[in-house]
């Protein structure tokens, strides 16, 4: 029994130096990219490392090729199949396998484009969005032909800000500027060939609703007797006023940013040594909430260091 015993206690202690192995699954079902009438780009992603490789054929037919990725072993895979017949409907499955285990994906399916197609500017992936942050958008979509992009972007009145693609090519993101919670946005797309205009419709936008708060909240820094620095960081985009006083009673509100910004920091000067002001900071955000703290400080006596 106390062999039984020991032999259990080893074991435990042997496993707890182990990290146990992260499972082996697809992180991602495969993406499509950069379809034309004789090739495609086929992409997925994996918890661990692993030779990946394509399993494709014509739909109807038994004969099945396959191509392998000639990058090593990686999480991320990336495949193009080439010398594909135009306008013709394929199946493919993606399968990875590292030293242990193989993974085999469902069939799924695609179609070449026709030689007319080759040349003709459209969406092959509609603009899609998601936030970068609780209010940084990223707008992203896919052409047919390299091609110039440029986003609209319309606020509740109607008025509209253009913002240009950085690249030109087939794959385009574009990052907007923070927008206002609560608020009803839309945009449309413009992309622009050699020869061809072609225009995404409007889209609505939904801005999650995230309050404005602190990051940081203000704290004293470079006391001296007669001055002091405060900083403070709120999570979005904000304003700021200050009062202060002795024994709350407040001076007039000293406006720190008038622009929009999530760092703050104000120095008030002209103070009298070693006396205890108290102060109010109020940050207002866009969506016109206003949040205040109170605190105090003491400045320093003159004979301080």
């Amino acid at each position: 029994m106390w062999r039984l015993c020991f032999v259990s206690l080893l074991s435990l202690f042997l496993l707890a130096g182990k990290k146990i192995p992260e499972k082996f699954i697809f992180v991602s079902e495969p993406i499509l990219s950069n379809i034309s009438s004789e090739g495609v780009t086929i992409e997925w992603e994996n918890t661990l490392p692993c030779q990946g490789e394509i399993e494709f054929r014509k739909r109807g037919e038994k004969r099945i090729q396959k191509v392998e990725n000639q990058v090593p072993q990686d999480r991320g895979q990336r495949i193009r199949l080439q010398n594909l017949a135009p306008q013709t409907l394929y199946e493919y499955r993606v399968r990875c396998r590292n030293d242990h285990n193989t993974l085999v994906s469902h069939w799924y399916s695609f179609t070449t484009f026709s030689k007319a197609q080759q040349e003709t500017l459209f969406f092959t992936q509609i603009p899609q969005y998601y936030f970068r942050t609780p209010m940084e958008l990223i707008i992203f979509f896919e052409t047919s032909v390299d091609s110039h992009a440029v986003i609209r972007l319309f606020d509740p009145s109607g008025a509209s800000r253009h913002y240009p693609s950085s690249l030109y090519g087939r794959r385009h993101q574009v990052s907007l500027p923070p927008l206002l919670p609560k608020t009803n946005y839309y945009f449309d797309v413009e992309i622009t060939s050699d020869r061809q205009r072609v225009r995404f419709p409007k889209r609505k936008i939904a801005v999650p609703t995230v309050p404005t708060t602190w990051v940081t909240e203000p704290t004293v820094t470079h006391l001296t007797a007669t001055s002091i620095q405060l900083d403070w960081e709120t999570n979005l985009p904000s304003q700021s006023r200050i009062r202060y006083g002795v024994k709350k009673k407040w001076g007039e509100a000293i406006a720190v940013q008038e622009k929009w910004a999530k760092k703050h920091s104000i120095r008030l000067s002209d103070l009298n040594p070693g006396t205890t002001y108290d102060y109010e900071v109020t940050i207002l955000s866009q969506d016109k909430k206003k949040i205040t703290l109170r605190n105090s400080f003491k400045t320093l006596n003159n004979l301080d260091p």
